[in-house]
């Protein structure tokens, strides 16, 4: 009998090719031996028809060393001119196939991941991109999930021994996230007056190219901030560790590095920020949640930075993370006391909560967001608008010039046209509570009625005019402060393996101890 289709194709591979159009020709033929069809796809290119062969669980051997070719031999020479030939999906797809359709596409994908680690270092930028969108396409409960809940025509032994080499890469990720933080933490430290070297940013920048800054908490994707919580909280409580100014250095280190990387990345860092942390919907505001709100605000502005009513950077970024995005009205809560800080005067609260509110009100006010938003995004948008006021002294000019501010007038009248009850009574609220706390009578009917949003708008009310106010955590209680950390990250399912452990592959640096 010959060899395998695929141990065949991956011994052409490592010979001496001559001519692109044979590099093409084996590439087509490996996609179809693992039944990878681009049609379909948005990936699809000229050339290439599935032959209609169906793969085997034998050939699943093969898949790591036709991925270990491709990215040792067949990217770093040819990678370029099939890509010049709108033919560089022919490889993108034996390392990240889409799962549609694709029998071996979980197979490929999993073991993709111990393919572009070890690649890091021979074709860093191809495997960095990669693996960037591998870990987008394929999230580690979607890959468990179509591993083992599908018929692969694998044993168990052999998917235990696939997903344990997953795990290994896995945590090996998360030790890179662990040891850049703790790099960052040293060089606050010993060098806490000294200027931010360029390879920390270049650090952070990889980290956030490589995928280590996803915009949502997975307890199957390592991320820096998620997995780095409980550290960074750390470094960043006010005087009381050995180094009184060390928190001070480990702020500076973030601003150093977030000026100097371009504003997209800066946002995908403070996206990942946010979602990182535990925030819940509902206006419960207990001591519990006021601490957690609190110790949430002391991250946000230990990495983000003060938010200053003259940095337009910093607004910029809060408008298009923290305004213009969906989140729970905890984030509302939080926004306006990380704008209302304890530790600004009253001039500069004054004004950078007048600042939060105009580029709050762009939002309430949007003729698109009071017509087609859902109800979930008007809570987030009333609670905001409302806290922020709440935090404003009543004689402050920005808030009283909202009585004078056509857009807001106009929108009041669109909320109060809205067909969904639930969402004209948030216009309704926010016109009424806005107007009595400038002194001013107004008064809608029907709020101890049930139903229609009712419940919500009371419930928001009654925060207000019980005082709703920055909460910060007192001197004294800051060295035994509990910290509050996210729901805790378990490592990926898995029903049959030990723990496991670092694998012997290249990274991104030398060795762990570069890290720290």
């Amino acid at each position: 009998a010959g060899d395998p289709p695929l141990r065949t194709i991956i011994s052409d591979l490592r010979k001496p090719i001559h001519a692109l159009d044979a590099l093409k020709t084996l590439l087509q033929s490996a996609l179809a031996e693992l039944s990878i069809s681009l049609v379909g796809s948005s990936k699809t290119k000229k050339g290439y028809q599935d032959s209609g062969a169906q793969f085997s669980a034998s050939e699943v051997r093969y898949i790591l060393p036709l991925q270990d070719v491709i990215l040792q031999q067949i990217v770093p020479t040819w990678h370029h001119l099939l890509s010049e030939e709108d033919s560089d999906s022919l490889v993108d797809l034996l390392l990240n196939p889409p799962s549609e359709n694709n029998r071996s596409a979980p197979l490929v994908a999993v073991q993709a991941h111990t393919s572009l680690l070890s690649a890091l270092r021979t074709s860093t930028a191809f495997a960095v991109n990669l693996l960037e969108r591998l870990t987008e396409d394929w999230p580690s409960e979607k890959l468990h999930f179509e591993l083992f809940s599908n018929s692969l025509g694998l044993t168990d032994a052999q998917l235990d021994s696939i997903w344990s080499d997953y795990l290994r890469a896995f945590e090996y990720f998360t030790r890179i996230v662990t040891g850049a933080e703790r790099l960052l933490e040293q060089w606050a430290r010993s060098n806490p007056n000294q200027p931010t070297s360029d390879s920390l940013a270049q650090l952070v920048l990889k980290l956030v190219n490589t995928g280590f800054f996803p915009p949502t908490s997975s307890p199957t994707q390592p991320s820096f901030f998620q997995t780095n919580y409980a550290a960074i909280q750390k470094q960043l409580r006010s005087k009381t560790s050995v180094q009184p100014d060390s928190n001070v250095s480990y702020t500076g280190i973030w601003s150093s590095i977030l000026s100097s990387l371009p504003a997209p990345v800066v946002h995908k860092i403070a996206t990942s920020l946010l979602g990182s942390m535990a925030w819940e919907g509902g206006l419960e505001y207990s001591p519990s949640v006021q601490r957690k709100i609190s110790n949430n605000v002391r991250l946000l502005r230990g990495i983000l930075g003060r938010l200053d009513a003259n940095r337009t950077e910093s607004w910029d970024l809060v408008s298009a993370v923290v305004i213009e995005r969906p989140w729970p009205e905890q984030v509302a809560m939080a926004l306006s006391q990380w704008a209302g800080g304890a530790e600004l005067n009253e001039s500069e609260k004054e004004r950078s909560l007048g600042e939060l509110l105009k580029r709050t009100l762009e939002l309430w006010t949007s003729a698109q967001h009071v017509k087609f938003s859902l109800l979930s995004r008007h809570h987030y948008a009333t609670a905001l608008l409302l806290f922020t006021c709440a935090l404003l002294p009543p004689a402050s000019p920005a808030l009283k010039a909202l009585m004078s501010n056509q857009k807001f007038m106009s929108a009041i009248a669109l909320y109060i046209g809205h067909t969904d009850p639930s969402i004209r009574h948030c216009g309704m609220l926010a016109a009424e509570w806005i107007a009595q706390r400038l002194g001013q009578k107004l008064k809608f009917d029907g709020w101890d009625e049930p139903g229609e949003g009712r419940e919500w708008c009371r419930q928001l009310r009654k925060l207000l005019d019980d005082g709703f106010v920055v909460y910060s955590n007192s001197e004294e209680d800051e060295g035994n402060e509990e910290t509050v950390e996210p729901e805790q990250v378990p490592s990926p399912p898995s029903d049959k393996q030990d723990p496991p452990t670092a694998p012997d592959q290249p990274t991104l640096y030398d060795s762990d101890d570069s890290l720290t």
